[in-house]
């Protein structure tokens, strides 16, 4: 008998206005209550040419639609590679779900024209991996316009002509319908509660039974009310919290200090996955000053959370960058077109480096990021370097932090046991590159 499939990649479509990224973040909440459910999006920022895409996107640059296509389909490639393939194929036997904000839908229905078709697009997508499910958030054109007028971010170059674009969609899903895809239309007219019960009820319906016992309709996920404010909690204090987990009394050998490391790390992952988000981000900030960052004032020309940093290289070179504190109803994507527009362009004395922190634990991004090209007069800037830091390299942090507590004990207690001093040492350095190889120095050194 074969194992049964626990891997499942879901897509949300639809017309702009719909609300695929507010449904695709509840819908990642509903699934991840009992773990293993990421969000991801497209276009992919960290991935292959996704800061080009998201310049062509937000009309600083221009492109042609082949160009474009070709820019999609090797960003989604890499998006695949790296990200999405990687996360599904960890399964082994735990219950792995994706759930990804557009996908090569879209690119049949923006990168198609009369000259390059929709089989081109698809031929161009040959190596993307198949979803298992695509759901269609279907709205009125009127509804639509509607949400987009209240965006506060600026409107995106396909956001026109939604007539035409829906032709185009309908065109588009009858095409993979043919090649047997299941794509499913999800009322979407709605409030936002009526959608995601109206996705998740699809969801249920069109999944196996490991997924489907999982989503339950009219469960309400409301937008967390999530702010910062400067209260003083350390990396030292949540070490202190986790440091029972090591246990007192003598070491017997390698196992047990490998069980003992283990609690600690999973201890780590469970304090920082249960602090609210004012705390994340004092940590955050903590563990950038032991690094050598300077932490100045709170920026006051942007909505978003945002802190002044700066760092002294050698020779008295002084770098200056910006701390972004992102709470888990944000995403990523969308800030970092915002912090490099026209606020961002005034500050050229703050274009070094840029850390944002994402606290959402559903995220599904890669630790690499290219630079992209800002069109500022009297000359082009290239915009600041960005990392990315997640709950991950948080309790990284705090279990390193832990040990580094615990090393005097520890050191006292293994004089006459060879061996253990390597294996605590080795874990050390392990914690040590997560955190650096994320959110330090690196970003100020051109690494």
């Amino acid at each position: 008998m074969s194992a049964r499939p626990t891997k499942f990649f879901v897509v949300i479509e639809g017309l702009d206005g719909t609300g695929k990224s507010s449904i695709a973040r509840a819908i990642t909440q509903v699934l991840n209550q009992n773990g293993g459910a990421k969000l991801t999006f497209e276009p992919h920022d960290p991935s292959a040419c996704g800061i080009f895409l998201r310049q062509v996107l937000m009309h600083r640059i221009n492109a042609p639609l082949e160009t474009l296509a070709l820019a999609f389909a090797t960003n989604r490639a890499d998006h695949c590679n790296r990200d999405i393939g990687p996360f599904l194929q960890q399964a082994n036997g735990a219950e792995r779900v994706v759930i990804c904000d557009r996908y090569y839908l879209s690119s049949m229905v923006y990168q198609s024209s009369e000259t390059f078709s929709m089989e081109n697009v698809l031929t161009l997508n040959a190596s993307a991996l198949k979803p298992d499910l695509t759901l269609f958030l279907n709205a009125s054109d009127k509804t639509c316009y509607a949400r987009m007028r209240n965006r506060a971010q600026s409107k995106e170059l396909f956001e026109t002509n939604l007539r035409k674009t829906r032709t185009k969609y309908l065109q588009a899903i009858a095409l993979l319908r043919e090649r047997g895809e299941t794509i499913v239309e999800v009322a979407a007219e709605g409030g936002y509660q009526e959608v995601l019960n109206n996705a998740i009820e699809a969801i249920g319906s069109h999944s196996p039974d490991w997924l489907s016992k999982k989503v339950h309709p009219f469960l309400f996920v409301p937008e967390p009310s999530e702010y910062f404010e400067v209260n003083g909690i350390t990396l030292a204090d949540c070490a202190e919290k986790i440091k029972s987990s090591w246990c007192c009394g003598p070491l017997v050998g390698v196992a047990e200090l490998r069980r003992r490391l283990s609690s600690i790390n999973d201890s780590a992952k469970d304090f920082v996955g249960s602090l609210p988000f004012n705390a994340l981000a004092n940590i955050f900030l903590d563990m950038l000053k032991k690094e050598g960052f300077l932490i100045h004032d709170r920026l006051p020309w942007t909505d978003i959370d945002a802190v002044e940093l700066s760092y002294r290289l050698p020779l008295n070179i002084n770098q200056r960058g910006t701390a972004v504190l992102m709470g888990s109803s944000q995403r990523y994507d969308i800030i970092l077109p915002n912090l490099l527009g026209d606020k961002f362009r005034t500050l050229e004395s703050m274009s070094d480096f840029l850390f944002i922190l994402d606290t959402n634990p559903n995220s599904l991004h890669s630790k690499h990021y290219e630079r992209d090209l800002l069109q500022v007069d009297p000359k082009p800037q290239s915009s600041p370097a960005v990392s990315v830091v997640g709950l991950d390299v948080l309790s990284s942090s705090v279990a390193l932090a832990a040990l580094n507590d615990l090393l005097e004990e520890f050191t006292m207690t293994i004089q006459h046991q060879p061996g253990l001093k390597e294996v605590f040492h080795a874990q050390r350095e392990r914690l040590k590159q997560v955190v650096s190889s994320c959110s330090c120095k690196g970003s100020c050194n051109g690494r």
